[in-house]
């Protein structure tokens, strides 16, 4: 009599299939995690040299949202504070900047704005908006009690 091959032992061709099916699956898993641990990384990275190279006035922002953070970078900010309305009054610095305006939003409240020497709406276009009873969106900062308009737009 001849004794047939035994299949469970761990030299059969079927353990050695399977050996290596399961080793194939383990390398697959570790290139798959290797790749998204490179992926955060080169992330992580990116937005940091972001951070740092920023415009100053931007960094400023945005260690400004971030007051409790004392020495951590700080990548996120929130958007600067916006309003929407109708010019009820524009005074005018010069023949291309504004000095100051007065928005009425559509609930009725009126607020006061300086406009900040960037801000690139002349006060000519400004006043065919408040002739025409056209709405303009402002974004602005505030500085103490002082609401500054750094951009106006149709």
């Amino acid at each position: 009599m001849t004794a047939e091959p035994d299949d469970s032992s761990p030299f059969s061709p079927r353990d050695r299939e399977r050996r290596a099916a399961r080793l194939l699956k383990q390398d697959r898993r570790l290139f798959r995690n290797r790749v998204l641990a490179a992926l955060v990384t080169l992330l992580l990275v990116a937005l940091f040299w972001f951070a740092l190279t920023a415009d100053p006035q931007r960094r400023a922002g945005i260690a400004s949202a971030f007051p409790q953070s004392r020495g951590a970078i700080a990548i996120f900010h929130p958007p600067p504070p916006t309003a929407r309305g109708v010019l009820v009054d524009v005074q005018i610095l010069d023949i291309g900047h504004a000095r100051s305006f007065t928005l009425r939003s559509s609930d009725g409240r009126e607020r006061n704005f300086e406009v900040d020497p960037s801000v690139d709406m002349t006060p000519g276009h400004m006043r065919e908006h408040m002739a025409f009873g056209e709405p303009v969106s402002v974004t602005y900062r505030r500085d103490g009690t002082r609401l500054i308009a750094t951009q106006v737009a149709d």
